[in-house]
């Protein structure tokens, strides 16, 4: 080709093998100025672009909670589902507040999970973010739900092992303290003696799983009333209760 003449066609033959190879083009004197791919007989065809890979699946999460209010104490439970148009989702679902994860459960076969809450999220109202984790086959999606924590109720249960003694003899007061939903409640309590409304003595006792065993100190004879008051905790309301016990000859 004469100089300066710019690109021209050439053609070339050769023998090709099967598969495919490259041909460079260059100059008199060696340097490159083309590489061109060349295919041999034994391929039907030069190979296109790779398929791109599918994208994520998208996904939609709806979650609901068992019951809107919860007493302090009482676990809590969220039901998930996540769907999608291509297939079911599968992968984890995580509940959190704020940027605090406080639960997580696993989609079932049907996309779905009933995860349960912490006993001891505070009181108060709680809007919680129920977010699926997503996977490399579909999108994350989330979802958002409002659960209110009231304070508990308590209750308790005092009785003597025999409310009627010997001047001689040390009463004993058991004593269990616990909230309506059936929790021991912590704490502690307080033993307060009267006689003709006149405080003998008070005592205070802590709990141990929500129970104590107190033994009153020796009496003369005389109708006594003890008054067992718990003062409650964060969550637990207090309460009292008022029990007789007769000191005999």
């Amino acid at each position: 080709i004469p100089a300066g003449e710019g690109w021209q066609d050439v053609e070339v033959s050769f023998e090709a093998p099967e598969g495919t190879g490259t041909l460079y083009a260059t100059t008199a004197d060696g340097v490159a100025i083309d590489v061109i791919t060349v295919t041999g007989a034994g391929v039907a065809e030069v190979p296109g672009e790779p398929e791109p890979e599918p994208e994520p699946a998208a996904t939609t999460t709806s979650a609901t909670v068992e019951a809107a209010r919860v007493a302090f104490g009482q676990a809590g439970q969220v039901s998930v589902t996540t769907s999608s148009e291509e297939a079911v989702p599968a992968g984890e679902v995580v509940i959190s507040e704020g940027d605090t994860e406080i639960a997580r459960g696993e989609l079932d076969a049907d996309g779905s999970a009933v995860i349960d809450l912490p006993a001891d999220l505070a009181v108060g109202s709680h809007t919680l973010t129920v977010a699926y984790a997503g996977s490399d086959e579909f999108v994350s999606s989330s979802d958002s739900v409002r659960l209110v924590v009231t304070t508990a109720k308590s209750s308790i249960d005092a009785e003597f092992a025999s409310d009627t003694v010997k001047p001689a003899v040390r009463a004993r007061l058991d004593v269990a303290v616990a909230t309506k939903e059936g929790n021991a409640a912590p704490g502690s309590v307080e033993i307060q003696i009267k006689r003709n409304n006149l405080v003998v003595d008070t005592i205070e006792a802590d709990l141990e799983d929500g129970a104590a065993s107190i033994s009153l100190p020796r009496l003369d004879t005389g109708t006594y009333r003890v008054t067992v008051t718990y003062d409650g905790v964060d969550g637990i309301r207090g309460s009292h209760s008022t029990v007789v016990l007769k000191v005999r000859s």
